[in-house]
């Protein structure tokens, strides 16, 4: 992993289905430069083995498993769960540059 966490900023992905892809998007967070306080994926309902593959991953995200209820509730419950001043938003086949998050604190001085 990157630097010592920020402590007010949470990652929060919705998942559903997404086992060809959710590794290399965690994979990307784990190369920020600045990392995240916490990671939250929320599952929606995969029956793929997303689900596993989060749980496996050595960054440790947080996994949380809901039905299949559709993207919008997976994000608002990944907000609701985060308990940090920022929040922001991963999709599952996204992957982020290493500075991302770093130059996200710098706009928020955060860092």
């Amino acid at each position: 992993m990157g630097s010592a966490p920020i402590g007010d900023a949470t990652v929060v992905i919705p998942l559903y289905n997404g086992a060809g892809s959710i590794a290399e998007t965690l994979d990307s967070i784990a190369a920020q430069t600045v990392q995240p306080a916490r990671v939250i994926v929320i599952d929606d309902g995969s029956d793929d083995g997303g689900p596993s593959i989060v749980a496996q991953h050595p960054l440790g995200a947080e996994l949380v498993e809901q039905p299949h209820v559709g993207v919008a509730v997976a994000r608002n419950r990944g907000l609701a769960a985060a308990g940090t001043r920022w929040v922001t938003f991963l999709d599952q086949d996204d992957l982020w540059h290493p500075d991302k998050l770093a130059r996200a604190c710098q706009q928020l001085q955060l860092t």
